[in-house]
């Protein structure tokens, strides 16, 4: 469903319900499957919506875990295609160290999609560390493969960019490939936070 909506408003929407996933079990366990069908839409607004609907999860999870009178209902625990495990680590009880693990998967997924979903990862990835330090080393164990890529060790060369890998080149249109500002500020931001603490 929330892939048919245009990505502002399906994520809109998104927050509008997601008070009821503090309230309800079987609820919190839909939303995660909604999202996950969403990231293997062939519509990019689809990826976009859960790339930025995971990301919020794992920044309201950390700030404060949803708290369920009782455990999953049957209905919902019938109708999930997802772990046990995997449902567990959205609801706070592994820490932000085991989310991230849990998520890993998905958040690697996120960064070989377009440039608009990798702009949201990064600026997520930030929010995710900002609210719970102790994520730091998880984020940046993702992110650091995914710098490399576009950054050149050699200390011979006077640019260690590789801006030509950011922008890709088709029958004379150009398009990006990495948002390469959004993620050099997200690095810059958490080694900056690794360096203080």
């Amino acid at each position: 469903m929330l892939h048919f909506l245009p990505s502002s408003l399906g994520f809109a929407l998104m927050l509008a319900l997601w008070p009821l996933a503090h309230q309800r079990r079987d609820f919190w366990d839909h939303s995660v499957i909604i999202l996950r069908k969403a990231m293997f839409s062939k519509e990019v607004g689809g990826r976009l919506i859960a790339a930025r609907g995971f990301l919020h999860m794992m920044v309201q999870d950390l700030k404060a875990p949803p708290r369920w009178s009782s455990g999953p209902t049957s209905d919902s625990a019938s109708s999930s295609q997802l772990s046990l495990s995997q449902i567990e680590a959205f609801a706070g009880g592994n820490g932000p160290k085991g989310l991230l693990k849990e998520q890993k998967g998905f958040l690697r997924r996120c960064l070989t999609q377009q440039a608009s979903i990798r702009r949201v990862v990064y600026d997520g990835l930030a929010k995710v560390v900002l609210t719970d330090a102790d994520a730091l080393e998880p984020v940046l164990e993702l992110l650091m493969p995914q710098f490399y890529r576009f950054y050149e060790t050699d200390e011979r060369l006077p640019a260690p960019l590789k801006l030509d890998a950011c922008v890709a080149v088709r029958n004379g249109a150009s398009r990006l490939v990495e948002p390469l500002s959004a993620q050099l500020a997200c690095v810059r931001r958490l080694l900056l936070m690794h360096r203080n603490s």
